[in-house]
């Protein structure tokens, strides 16, 4: 009996790790969209596959976000560089 209940501490252990593995990336979405504008509009472009956007620090207009059926949001601002990604 001792060892079933230790088994089944353990199945519930790892499931739950894992469930909170699964529920840590869904929320660390990279930004899908750039604004290529650098001088202040919002020229959302998509984000290439094999690219990541760099803000700069100067919070002067929207530099990134995720754009999704209701619009841009996570907005990040600075000027948006791409760089590719690690």
């Amino acid at each position: 009996m001792k060892k079933l209940k230790f088994e089944f501490l353990f199945a519930a252990a790892v499931m739950l790790s894992g469930g909170l593995a699964v529920a840590n990336s869904l929320t660390a979405v990279a930004p899908n969209v750039y604004n290529a504008d650098n001088s202040g509009g919002t020229d959302w472009t998509p984000v290439p596959s094999d690219k990541a956007v760099e803000c700069d620090a100067a919070p002067t207009h929207e530099c990134s976000g995720t754009q999704t059926g209701t619009g841009v949001t996570d907005i990040e601002r600075g000027d948006a560089r791409l760089i590719d990604k690690p």
